[in-house]
């Protein structure tokens, strides 16, 4: 009876260290010739009451250690974490081979990404397989915001990244708080240190993500915002590419973020080679099917010749365009002309569509022009023929009407003044009877 009882403990001891195992750590194992010792993620040995807590933007460095079997060929270890949005965050190693009764150690390397949603649990598979076999292994991620965490959302330039010297450069700058507290007081600063200029603003105060989605509170800012500063590049800049670094500072200047962007400046000095003056007609109508031109004209005031070419954006959907010719050199004090062969497609909807030309001198782009292109089907173009050509008739009838009419106008003048001339060269007599 005792023994009894003490196997029936066992049993129902073993039967409770499966259950809790399975809660909290699951296991495939579908090959017997190789098995997954242990892992680690960061340093710490992964087991089955473990939960990592994690940060956005966190690098994990995971070994995975197999204990071969048996011999194994084409042996692959792969890392995922599952349930991201926008995309896989994976890992995996080449191709090798499992000699028997040795263990072997893979390191794989995954980033968190900075927008995955915070303050949720993840499951992190590690996953061994051949062309037979697989044995998977799962383990708790939790993913939390970093305590400032402030990002670079996007970095814009009006008008553009080429821009003449003396004239002005606004920068758009917008940022986004992936952190865990409100940002206060944000401080973004913008220069292009080779030129010697910069300004400064601040962003007063950025939420958090949880306060924006918080309906019990209302808070004056979202979790992101955008600013605009200016800056003008100097009169004398020289011709070339500079840096543009945008910082930010935060958290009482204890948290950094920076971003570079390459500027092309014109500078006073191409005035000795090669001065462009650009000038074409920006709008036409088409018929589906049918080409349309565009002439852009090109004058070289500079002493040096240019080699031009024209750069199409914006046609491709709804079109096919030809540009001749593909280079144009135009001699100092001289014009040249480039056309531009615009054709829409049989199938392309009645619309107006914009696109651009970027007139370019060797590698720099000179200016982009917008053009616009009214695309009208046959059918309308047809019915637009017709009420021209109705329109020339009804024409023609109401001139031969007014012709019509001035000859008999003219007729009946001259009928009534023959008619007075008879009448005064005849004599009237009255005869007088005697009394």
């Amino acid at each position: 009876m005792k023994i009894t009882r003490h196997v029936k403990n066992f049993a129902f001891f073993l039967l409770a260290m499966v259950a809790i195992i399975g809660t909290a750590v699951s296991v495939t194992a579908d090959s017997n010739d190789y098995s997954v010792n242990y892992v680690k993620v960061n340093g710490l040995t992964m087991d089955a009451s473990t939960t990592l807590d994690v940060e956005r933007g966190e690098r994990l460095d995971i070994e995975v250690y197999l204990d071969a079997n048996n011999s194994a060929d084409d042996v692959t270890v792969t890392a995922r974490i599952m349930g991201y949005e926008f995309g896989s965050i994976s890992d995996s190693t080449s191709q090798f081979n499992l000699d028997a009764g040795k263990t072997y150690k893979k390191t794989l390397t995954l980033y968190v990404p900075e927008d995955i949603d915070a303050s949720e649990d993840y499951t992190l598979k590690i996953e061994v397989s051949d062309q037979l076999d697989e044995v998977e292994v799962e383990y708790t991620l939790h993913i939390d915001e970093a305590r400032h965490g402030l990002k670079i959302y996007d970095v814009l330039l009006n008008p553009g990244s080429t821009i003449a010297s003396g004239n002005p450069l606004f920068v758009t700058v917008r940022l986004e708080n992936m952190g865990e507290l409100e940002e206060n007081d944000i401080k973004v600063t913008v220069a292009i240190p080779d030129l010697g200029v910069s300004t400064v603003n601040y962003f007063d105060e950025l939420n958090t993500e949880s306060q924006e989605s918080d309906l019990d509170n209302n808070y004056d800012q979202d979790n992101s915002d955008q600013m605009d500063l200016l800056i003008r590049i100097p009169e004398g800049a020289e011709t070339g590419t500079y840096e543009l670094k945008v910082d930010v500072e935060y958290n009482r200047g204890h948290n950094f973020l920076s971003q570079s962007l390459d500027v092309n400046v014109q500078g006073n000095d191409a005035d000795a080679g090669v001065q462009t003056v650009v000038n074409s007609d920006s709008s036409s109508k088409a018929t589906s099917g049918e080409a349309v031109e565009y002439k852009v004209m090109i004058a070289n005031l500079g002493e040096e010749p240019g080699v031009y070419s024209v750069q199409l954006d914006g046609i491709s959907s709804w079109g096919e365009a030809n540009v001749q010719p593909s280079f144009l050199t135009v001699l100092p004090d001289s014009t040249g002309e480039v056309v531009i062969t615009v054709t829409p497609f049989d199938s392309t909807e009645d619309s107006t569509y914009t696109w651009v030309s970027k007139i370019m001198l060797g590698t720099d782009t000179l200016s982009e022009v917008v053009f616009t292109t009214k695309v009208e089907g046959a059918e309308n173009s047809e019915s637009d023929s017709t009420k021209t050509v109705l329109t020339v008739i009804f024409a023609v009838l109401v001139v031969v009407l007014i012709v019509l009419a001035l000859i008999i106008a003219f007729r009946r003048v001259r009928d009534d003044d023959d008619e007075e001339s008879s009448l005064e060269g005849q004599s009237y007599y009255q005869y007088y009877p005697k009394q």
